[in-house]
């Protein structure tokens, strides 16, 4: 799925990405392409368990290490493949969400939510119902990141750190979250305090949710009118550049 796929960013003069992407078998290949071809850089070893969850995280001016997910371990390795982190988090559920900014770590299970720093254990929270996707924004202020939940009884959640701030009513079962994607928009929203979240449902449905210090509301919905299913990923790109 999407939640096991990374772009890895430009290091050569033609400007060519790769692709890390991450497996059943529990194995992270790296692949760039050439003449049309799909060119394998390597891959890690097999483990026991499938990837759930990737992560491309690192220093903010070059973020090239890959994070994942197998069981209840977090994998870290560099552009190279060569590992170079590894912590075990000792929980019970298979670990599908993950984010990861310096020394600190966010993660989601089944039911619960954990936050490290340090690899230590800094806080957690246990979901009323199953989460399908874990997002994490500045909602709350301009700095500090807070994790937004997409929980299978058709509620978004926003943590303060590992305390429910809001929970948002939509229309479906959450499968999906993303940010809106709009550099002009996003200055506008920014400058009044304001994240844009995207949300996508087990019915079908595609929604926004304005996000702010003291609310998350409601925006626009589009309507699984034709029935085609649930959705699994979900993105956001600007692609007029407007």
């Amino acid at each position: 799925t999407g939640r096991s796929l990374g772009l890895l960013p430009a290091s050569d003069k033609k400007k060519c990405h790769k692709v890390v992407v991450g497996g059943d078998n529990g194995v992270v290949t790296c692949f760039r392409i050439k003449k049309g071809e799909a060119i394998e850089e390597y891959a890690t070893s097999n483990l026991d368990y499938p990837v759930k969850r990737l992560f491309v995280g690192g220093p903010a001016e070059k973020r090239d290490r890959i994070f994942y997910t197998s069981a209840q371990t977090i994998r870290g390795v560099n552009k190279k493949g060569k590992e170079f982190f590894r912590f075990n988090t000792d929980g019970t559920e298979m670990l599908k969400g993950l984010h990861i900014e310096d020394t600190r770590i966010w993660t989601t299970g089944e039911y619960m939510y954990n936050y490290y720093v340090d690899t230590k254990d800094a806080g957690y929270y246990m979901s009323p119902d199953r989460i399908n996707d874990l997002l994490m924004v500045p909602v709350l202020n301009q700095v500090d990141l807070n994790p937004v939940m997409g929980c299978q009884d058709r509620h978004v959640r926003v943590l303060d750190v590992n305390k429910l701030k809001f929970e948002a009513p939509v229309e479906g079962g959450v499968t999906s979250l993303c940010r809106f994607s709009s550099k002009q928009m996003s200055d506008i929203l920014s400058k009044q305090g304001e994240r844009e979240v995207l949300y996508g449902t087990d019915n079908g449905f595609v929604g926004q949710l304005h996000c702010d210090a003291k609310s998350v509301r409601q925006g626009w919905v589009i309507a699984n009118v034709r029935g085609l299913g649930s959705i699994s990923v979900l993105t956001s790109h600007d692609l007029a550049k407007s």
